[in-house]
C-alpha cells in the first residue's frame, strides 16, 4: 500500500526521532566527556606551565647572577679580596632568594701554588654572615659537588641537593658558574639556595594557579552546538614533586613520603613507561601530560583506584622538572550531574517535538509536496520551473515565493558565471603567456657552458604567482669572465616582472663592455632613477668569475649574502653588502659602491638566493631563517649545483606546506678544477 505524503512525513521524522534520543544521550556522555577531558588536561598543563614558569624565572635570576659574577671575574684578572667581599654583598641585596654565595680560588690563582682563597657569605636573621671556607674545607675534593665537577667539565652546573656543616647544616642546591685567567680555570662562582625557601617559593607558585573551572559544556539538540548550563569546579589543593635531572626529589607538597630513590628508576622498575617518556621528554625543558592509574605506585598519597592526569613542566634555567596531578573525579562527578539534568530535558523537548511535527505534517504536506516536485525538475536541469498555486501568507508561502525568486537569481548567476569564467580564462592565458615570456628571458642551456670543465652552474626560479620580480643571469663578456648576477625586485606580479625583464636587459648590455660589477651597478642605478616609479627598488649581486683562477670579483647591492661552503669546513655567509639597493634616487648619500673580490677554491659551491628563501614562512608564521639554510646546507648531499638547488626548494616547499608567499630563486656555482 502507497501511504501518503502526510503520512511518509510523520512516519520519517518520529520513527528516527525515538531511536536518536537514546543515541543523542550516548552521545552527550561521550562528547562531554571527551571535553571534560580535554579540559581537564588544559587545566593541568596550564597549572603546570605557570608554576614551572614562576620557580624558573627566580632560579634563572640566580644563574644570571652568578654568570655575569663570572664573566666580570673572568675580565678582572686583578680583583682584590675586599671587592670580592662587595661582590658577595650584592648578591644578597640583589636576590633574597640567594642563601649562600661564595667564590672560590684554584689553588696557585692567588699566591703561590698551594695558596687557596675561598670567601663566602652567608644570609642570617640579621645581616649577612662572612666565611673564609677555605679555613674551613678542603673545597677542591670530590666531595663537594660545586667545585671539583665544575673544574673538570668548565661548564656551569646546578648541583644535587645536598647538605652544607659549613653552611649552617642547611640543605642547599647550588648553581656553580667557572671564571677563567686567559683560557685557564681559575675559580667557580657558587650560589646556594635552601631547599626549604624552595619549597616555600613553589607552594607561593602553586597557590597562584587555583581558579574556578567549567567542568563540562553540552552539546545541543539535533547536534547544534550551544551553551548549556556549566556547573564550576573549584580545584583542591596542588599537589607537586620538584625532581632534578637525575630524577632525585629535590621538593614536594607532602615532605613525609619523599622517597630518596630515584624517579627514573621507580618508573623503570614499576613499568611506568608512559610517566617514564614523559618526565624524560620534560628533561629538555617542554611540557607533557599524561593518564595513568598507577600514580599511587610512583607518589604516595594518591587515590590508587582513580584515573589521574599528571603533567611534567620542565625548568629550562636548571634542568629540573616540576610535577602536578588532578584526579579525574575533579570533573566527571559534575558531569554526570549535568547529564542526569539533560536527559530530562531532551524527553520533555523530543515530546514536544513529536506533537507539533503530527499537526503541522497535515497542513504542510500538499504544498510540500509540489515544492518537492518543483525542487525535483530545478535538479534535473530545468531553470525555468517556478512553484505555482499556492496562496499562503506563512512560512511555506514565503518558501515557495522563495524558490522563485533563487530560481530567477541562479539563472542570472549562471549567466555571469559563464561570462566571468570566460574572462577569468583569458586573463590566465595572457598570464600563462606572460610567464613562458619571463621563463625565456632566464638562461635555460643544461649544461650552461658544455665547453667549461673547470664549474658547474646551476639556476632555478619558482614564482610566487604566475610570474615573478626575482631573476637570475649568467653569460660570458667578451673579457672571458663569466658574470653571474641575481636580483630581486621588490613586489611580486606583473609589475615586478615587468621592471625585472628591463634590470636584466640594462645589466646585460652594460656587463658586455666590460665594465666592473661595481660600474655595473653604477650605471644601472642611474638608469634605474630616471625610468622607474618613486619606492620601486631592485637588490642585486653580480660578480665577475674567472674560471682559470676561480677568482671572483663581486659588488652587493642590498642582497642577502651568498652561502660560501668547500668540500671539509661548514657553510658560511659570503662578504658584505657594498653598495645600497638600485633604484634610489640620491644614491650617493646612502653610501659608496664598491666591490670585493674572493677566490673559490677547487671544491668549493658558491650559493646565490633571493629573500624568498630565508623569509619562507611556516604555518605558525616562522621564518626559514638564514641559521636554517646554514644547517640545510650543511646537512645535505650536494656534489652538484642542481641537486644542491633542487633539495632546498623541495626543503623550503616542505617547510611552507606548499604556501609559496615569495619568489625562490637560487644559483649555484661550483668551482671543479
Amino acid at each position: 500500500m502507497r501511504l501518503r505524503m502526510r503520512w511518509k512525513l510523520i512516519l520519517t521524522i518520529s520513527l528516527p526521532l525515538l531511536v536518536m534520543i537514546g543515541m543523542l544521550l550516548l552521545g552527550d556522555y561521550v562528547r562531554v566527556q571527551r571535553a571534560a577531558m580535554q579540559q581537564l588536561q588544559g587545566l593541568i598543563t596550564e597549572a603546570a606551565t605557570s608554576a614551572a614558569t614562576q620557580l624558573d624565572s627566580r632560579l634563572e635570576s640566580i644563574r644570571q647572577l652568578a654568570d655575569s659574577t663570572a664573566e666580570s671575574l673572568t675580565a678582572r684578572p686583578n680583583i682584590q679580596p675586599v671587592q670580592l667581599q662587595t661582590l658577595l654583598r650584592s648578591h644578597m641585596r640583589q636576590n633574597n632568594l640567594v642563601y649562600a654565595t661564595l667564590i672560590a680560588f684554584e689553588p696557585g690563582m692567588v699566591g703561590d701554588n698551594t695558596e687557596r682563597l675561598a670567601p663566602a657569605m652567608v644570609r642570617t636573621p640579621r645581616a649577612p654572615r662572612s666565611v673564609d671556607l677555605e679555613k674551613l674545607i678542603d673545597y677542591t675534593s670530590e666531595a663537594y659537588p660545586w667545585f671539583a665537577p665544575v673544574k673538570y667539565d668548565e661548564k656551569p652546573v646546578w648541583t644535587a641537593a645536598y647538605t652544607a656543616p659549613y653552611l649552617g647544616d642547611q640543605r642547599v642546591v647550588s648553581y656553580s658558574a667557572p671564571f677563567f685567567l686567559g683560557e685557564v680555570f681559575r675559580g667557580v662562582v657558587t650560589i646556594s639556595v635552601r631547599v626549604d625557601d624552595l619549597q616555600q617559593l613553589i607552594e607561593r607558585a602553586t597557590h597562584q594557579v587555583k581558579r574556578v573551572v567549567p567542568a563540562a559544556e553540552s552539546a545541543g539538540l539535533m547536534g547544534n552546538p550551544t551553551r548549556a548550563e556549566i556547573d564550576a569546579v573549584t580545584l583542591p589543593p596542588q599537589r607537586y614533586v620538584v625532581f632534578d635531572r637525575r630524577g632525585f626529589v629535590l621538593a614536594c607538597s607532602d615532605p613525609d613520603n619523599r622517597t630518596e630513590v630515584s624517579v627514573f628508576a621507580a618508573t623503570t622498575r614499576l613499568g611506568l613507561t608512559e610517566l617514564d617518556d614523559a618526565a624524560h621528554e620534560a628533561l629538555s625543558g617542554g611540557v607533557k601530560t599524561v593518564r595513568t592509574d598507577h600514580l599511587d605506585d610512583l607518589f604516595k598519597g594518591f587515590d590508587p583506584d582513580e584515573y589521574h592526569w599528571v603533567a611534567f613542566a620542565g625548568l629550562n634555567s636548571t634542568g629540573w622538572v616540576f610535577t602536578t596531578a588532578l584526579g579525574e573525579s575533579v570533573v566527571m562527578d559534575p558531569i554526570m550531574r549535568h547529564l542526569r539534568d539533560r536527559a530530562g530535558l531532551m524527553l520533555i523537548g523530543l515530546l514536544a517535538l513529536m506533537l507539533l511535527v503530527l499537526v503541522l505534517a497535515v497542513r504542510m504536506s500538499k504544498p510540500i509536496e509540489r515544492m518537492a516536485d518543483a525542487v525535483d525538475q530545478l535538479a534535473h536541469g530545468n531553470l525555468d520551473v517556478r512553484v505555482t498555486g499556492i496562496r499562503r501568507r506563512d512560512e511555506i508561502g514565503q518558501l515557495a515565493d522563495g524558490f522563485n525568486t533563487m530560481v530567477a537569481q541562479l539563472n542570472h548567476h549562471v549567466d555571469e558565471l559563464t561570462r566571468q569564467s570566460a574572462e577569468r580564462e583569458k586573463v590566465e592565458s595572457e598570464l600563462r603567456i606572460a610567464r613562458q615570456i619571463q621563463t625565456d628571458l632566464l638562461p635555460r642551456h643544461d649544461p650552461p657552458f658544455p665547453d667549461y670543465d673547470e664549474f658547474d652552474l646551476y639556476g632555478t626560479n619558482v614564482p610566487a604567482r604566475h610570474v615573478a620580480g626575482d631573476f637570475f643571469d649568467y653569460f660570458f663578456a667578451p673579457n672571458n669572465l663569466l658574470n653571474i648576477v641575481i636580483a630581486d625586485v621588490s613586489g611580486k606580479g606583473v609589475p615586478a616582472a615587468m621592471l625585472m625583464a628591463v634590470t636584466r636587459t640594462i645589466v646585460r648590455n652594460l656587463a658586455m663592455t666590460g665594465l666592473s660589477p661595481a660600474e655595473i651597478i653604477d650605471a644601472a642605478n642611474r638608469m634605474l632613477v630616471e625610468d622607474t616609479a618613486v619606492g620601486v627598488f631592485v637588490t642585486m649581486f653580480i660578480a665577475q668569475y674567472d674560471p682559470d683562477t676561480g677568482k671572483l670579483v663581486y659588488c652587493n647591492a642590498g642582497h642577502p649574502s651568498p652561502v660560501y661552503f668547500g668540500t671539509s669546513n661548514g657553510a658560511g655567509l659570503l662578504g658584505d653588502i657594498t653598495a645600497p639597493v638600485l633604484g634610489v634616487a640620491g644614491v650617493e648619500l646612502l653610501g659608496p659602491i664598491t666591490q670585493k673580490q674572493e677566490i673559490i677554491d677547487v671544491g668549493e659551491t658558491m650559493l646565490l638566493y633571493t629573500d624568498g628563501v630565508t623569509e619562507a614562512r611556516s604555518p605558525e608564521s616562522e621564518f626559514f631563517g638564514e641559521e636554517h639554510l646554514l644547517d640545510l646546507v650543511n646537512q645535505l648531499d650536494h656534489d652538484e649545483p642542481r641537486q644542491l638547488c633542487t633539495l632546498i626548494v623541495e626543503a623550503l616547499d616542505l617547510y611552507q606546506q606548499g604556501q609559496v608567499a615569495d619568489d625562490i630563486t637560487l644559483l649555484a656555482l661550483r668551482r671543479r678544477k
